[in-house]
């Protein structure tokens, strides 16, 4: 079965410090108040998994504890990822879900031909754990490809992560 302590380094490699470019849409609250971002975590996650949205000094001081939490439970969780058998799939799956929030599992839920609900079940898990995990994981990394390429076309603005998307995509490789 997979493990979360596999993941989170690899999260942590591309997600780096403290963030706030206003242009990144992560960056605020659902008041538009630019707060920033810090290892991966957005305002957002921070009072789903906190109860409150962290000022500035919260978000700029990040543990990695912190961030341990919030993997855990909003992302990994939400996958029940604990019940994947290959440990590639379940990374590239999470960090789709850490990087593009529903669209992490609906997505994947069309490739294996099921309701593209966004909600992980038994039949999502069993159908993920029946399916061979190096064609799916491969059809996962493609799909996540283009999902971020569909995103610069339809938001240009959004270009400037592009490659840095693309490259921490294509960083996760299969193995058996």
């Amino acid at each position: 079965m997979a493990n979360v302590n596999v993941l989170a380094p690899i999260i942590l490699k591309w997600e780096g410090g403290y963030e706030n470019s206003p242009n990144d849409t992560g960056n605020y609250t659902d008041a538009h108040v630019l707060i920033g971002s810090n290892k991966g975590i957005t305002p957002d996650a921070y009072k789903t998994a906190f109860g409150a949205y962290p000022t500035i000094p919260q978000m700029q001081n990040i543990t990695n504890d912190q961030f341990a939490q919030v993997l855990k439970k909003l992302y990994w969780d939400r996958w029940q990822a604990d019940k994947i058998n290959n440990q590639s799939v379940a990374d590239i799956l999470v960090d789709w879900v850490w990087a593009s929030g529903g669209w992490g599992i609906m997505k994947p839920q069309g490739i294996l031909n099921l309701a593209q609900d966004g909600a992980v079940g038994d039949i999502t898990i069993a159908a993920v754990n029946a399916a061979d995990p190096q064609t799916f994981f491969n059809q996962v990394k493609a799909a996540r490809i283009t999902f971020v390429q569909n995103i610069v076309a339809q938001h240009p603005n959004q270009s400037q992560w592009l490659h840095g998307w693309e490259n921490r995509i294509n960083s996760f490789s299969f193995s058996a």
